[in-house]
C-alpha cells in the first residue's frame, strides 16, 4: 500500500519534457575485460587451476583451429599467464604478437584512468566460503536394505542442527527397513540423483547394505566422483569395506580414538564412536573442500 501524498508520499505529476529517445547502453558497457581480470586475480591457485582446465574442455571441442588461436588471444587480454596454458591445452601458438592481443580487443574500451577500482576481491573466491558453518551444505546418505538406523539418525540430527540438509539416497525409491527393523523412506534414487548436486557423501554400515551397496556401481561412481571432486566423505561401521571396491582402496586411514580424518575422508569402525564420528564429519564438511586431494587423484575413473 503506497503512502498518500498527507504522509510526505510519492505524488506523480505532469511535466512536458523534450529531448531525443534513444536506445542505447552507457559506454561502460564497452569495457569487456577488466571485470573478468578481477575474477581471475581474485581466484586461488586451485580456482585459476579449474579454469584454465574449463577452457581446455570448452575450447577443445572447438574443430576450427583459427577459431580457437583467436579465443587464446582474446583470453591474453584477462590474463597473459593463462592464456599460454591454455594455448599449451588447445593445440594452437601462445599468444606473443601484441599487435594481434590488441586487434580481438579493439571494440574494448578500456579501464578509465582514475575511476575507483579494485584488483582483487576476497569475496569472488569459493576460497574464502565460511569454514565455520555448514549452513546450506547438502549432504547424500547412501543406504540400502539392512542399513544401520542409529548411525543414520545420529549424523542426520547433526547436520540439521547445523542448518545444513541430508538426503537419503538409494537404488528404489521408497521405504527401506534397517537392521533393527525401523524404516526410512528415501528422497532420491540412484538415477535421479547424482553425487555432483551434494557437497559430501555419508554411508553408514549395516552389513547387508553394505554387501548390496559392493554390487552397485551407481554407489561406487559415487565414492570414487566425490573423491575426485574433494568433498567431504564420511564412511561408518562396515561401510569402510566399501574403500577396497573403489579407487580409494589404497588410501592410508590415520586412526585417532577410533576415528579417522584423512583428508577429507572420515571413518570409524562402532557405535563407541559414534558421536566423535559425527563431529568430525561436521567439521570436514565446513571445510567444504579437500584440494591436497588432487595431486594424485588422475586415475581416478570419475
Amino acid at each position: 500500500m503506497m503512502a498518500p501524498e498527507s504522509a510526505g508520499g510519492f505524488v506523480h505529476h505532469m511535466e512536458k519534457v523534450e529531448g531525443h529517445k534513444i536506445r542505447e547502453r552507457n559506454e561502460s558497457f564497452k569495457d569487456f575485460f577488466s571485470q573478468a581480470t578481477l575474477f581471475y586475480n581474485s581466484q586461488s591457485k586451485v580456482e585459476q587451476k579449474h579454469i584454465l582446465e574449463a577452457f581446455h574442455f570448452e575450447l577443445g571441442k572447438v574443430m576450427d583451429k583459427s577459431i580457437r588461436q583467436r579465443m587464446v588471444y582474446m583470453i591474453a587480454n584477462v590474463d597473459k599467464n593463462l592464456a599460454n596454458e591454455v594455448a599449451k591445452g588447445i593445440g594452437v601458438e601462445p599468444p606473443t604478437d601484441e599487435a594481434k592481443i590488441k586487434e580481438v580487443a579493439k571494440d574494448n574500451m578500456p579501464r578509465q584512468q582514475g575511476k575507483k577500482s579494485v584488483e582483487t576481491s576476497p569475496a569472488l573466491s569459493m576460497e574464502n566460503t565460511n569454514k565455520n558453518s555448514i549452513k546450506g551444505r547438502k549432504v547424500a546418505i547412501l543406504i540400502d536394505k539392512g542399513f544401520d538406523y542409529e548411525a543414520v539418525m545420529t549424523v542426520k540430527q547433526q547436520l540439521m542442527e547445523g542448518n545444513a540438509s541430508a538426503e537419503i539416497v538409494s537404488k528404489f525409491h521408497g521405504m527401506i527397513t534397517g537392521s533393527n527393523g525401523e524404516q526410512l523412506e528415501t528422497d532420491k534414487n540412484h538415477v535421479s540423483a547424482t553425487s555432483v548436486v551434494y557437497d559430501a557423501i555419508f554411508i553408514p554400515g549395516g552389513a547387508k547394505s553394505v554387501d548390496k551397496m559392493k554390487k552397485q556401481g551407481d554407489v561406487l561412481h559415487y565414492i570414487n566422483e566425490a573423491y575426485k571432486h574433494c568433498k567431504p566423505m564420511a564412511f561408518f561401521g562396515e561401510a569402510i569395506n566399501l574403500l577396497n571396491e573403489t579407487a580409494l582402496k589404497n588410501i592410508q586411514l590415520k586412526q585417532r580414538n577410533g576415528v579417522s580424518v584423512t583428508m577429507g575422508v572420515v571413518t570409524a569402525e562402532n557405535n563407541e564412536n559414534l558421536e566423535e564420528f559425527a563431529d568430525s564429519f561436521i567439521k570436514c564438511i565446513a571445510m567444504h573442500r579437500f584440494w591436497e586431494r588432487e595431486e594424485n587423484n588422475e586415475m581416478i575413473p570419475a
